[in-house]
């Protein structure tokens, strides 16, 4: 609630997990709308239509209802309010506002009891695994041929060659778009 009332301007995502945590919060932030999983799903939509038009200032919701496929650029503030082990489910979250069109830095205050310490440090450690995954993908893509320029993927052709064969297998080494062309329809089978 106090990190709501920093920001009286600004859309604002609070994430909680259980729904004595939604209840607590709703008490707390006089303007919040909360999304409930028991609603109907028409309600649910019109509530998440209202804030991602911006009719509505903070909404208060779990992951497991909005935290795939919503498009929230509009928004660059977020308040995890309960924290869990799972990566994925951060990075959704996050990536409801950190999308394209976005404006701002996301910034996301995570809220936790000393005693969950090692659950956030457990979540940063798979953060920056993700980033040094990234990373040398983007430096593997580099290395053989292609780029990420201007926010766009291009390919440098790279000339094809090698091919080797045994019993029931064959290896091509080359571009796969380039290659498959020369393979015959119906001829790849898992």
């Amino acid at each position: 609630a106090e990190v709501v009332a920093r920001f009286p301007n600004e859309p604002i995502v609070v994430w909680c997990n259980t729904n004595p945590e939604a209840n607590m919060l709703m008490s707390l932030i006089p303007d919040a709308v909360e999304v409930r999983g028991d609603e109907k799903p028409e309600v649910k939509a019109a509530k998440l239509t209202a804030f991602t038009r911006g009719e509505v200032r903070v909404l208060v919701t779990k992951p497991k209802i909005a935290a795939y496929g919503l498009n929230w650029q509009h928004c660059h503030i977020q308040v995890e309010a309960s924290v869990d082990n799972s990566f994925e489910m951060f990075y959704q979250k996050v990536r409801r506002s950190y999308r394209f069109g976005q404006k701002n830095p996301v910034t996301v205050y995570r809220v936790y009891a000393e005693s969950e310490a090692s659950v956030v440090s457990n979540v940063r450690r798979k953060v920056d695994a993700h980033r040094a995954m990234q990373e040398a993908m983007i430096g593997s893509m580099k290395t053989n041929g292609m780029h990420v320029g201007q926010g766009r993927l291009t390919r440098v052709e790279v000339g094809q060659g090698e091919r080797a064969h045994g019993r029931n297998w064959e290896y091509w080494r080359g571009d796969s778009a380039v290659t498959i062309r020369n393979l015959p329809n119906d001829s790849v089978k898992l």
